[in-house]
């Protein structure tokens, strides 16, 4: 019927997986052990969208993937609000001591990997998508700082001050946010 013939594909978040330790990535066959709120909340859409499949045979692919980047980016994010502030020259607010590491994926990637996703996938099929850009929060803050000031010349204020405006980590905050990759099912070579 309907359901099967239509395609139905489910993007999430790679925080259903939890935290992982210092090195190592997650894939498809690893266990959802959500930390906080709004990972279980996705963690629970995961699993609705695959019961729909098994249940009504609906035509469901689904995709977890790492943190984007790129153009029109919610100002809230943590790549506008370090661009932003250091425009500003004012101090660049980082969770705990900024050594909280993320995987970094450009949206273009995102949406190229998407798009294989819904027309090639089999039905049912899963799949982690990543940058393999794994880097910390005060790193990301130091390098956009950095080019700041390089563009931002007549400037002499410091646009970064380390260990200044830091913020108390978020309950359940994880330190290592590089669980992407790994598996047989990835989305690796799309800027090629």
């Amino acid at each position: 019927g309907r359901l099967a013939s239509s395609r139905f594909h489910h993007v999430s978040t790679d925080e259903v997986f939890g935290t992982l330790g210092e090195t190592g990535f997650f894939d498809e066959n690893s266990a959802y052990a959500p930390n906080s709120p709004y990972s279980a909340s996705k963690a629970a859409s995961d699993l609705m969208a695959r019961s729909y499949a098994k249940t009504y045979g609906m035509n469901v692919t689904l995709s977890n993937c790492s943190n984007n980047y790129g153009p029109w980016q919610h100002d809230e994010k943590l790549i506008p609000t370090i661009i932003r502030r250091c425009l500003a020259h004012t101090l660049v607010p980082l969770y705990g001591n900024g050594l909280n590491v993320r995987d970094w994926l450009w949206v273009n990637d995102h949406c190229r990997a998407l798009d294989l996703i819904f027309h090639q996938a089999a039905p049912g099929a899963r799949y982690n998508v990543g940058g393999h850009c794994e880097r910390s929060n005060l790193a990301i803050a130091e390098g956009i700082c950095t080019l700041g000031a390089v563009i931002n010349t007549e400037s002499s204020s410091p646009l970064l001050t380390i260990g200044q405006d830091m913020i108390s980590d978020m309950p359940s905050m994880r330190k290592n946010w590089n669980e992407i990759w790994g598996g047989s099912q990835q989305c690796r070579s799309l800027s090629d």
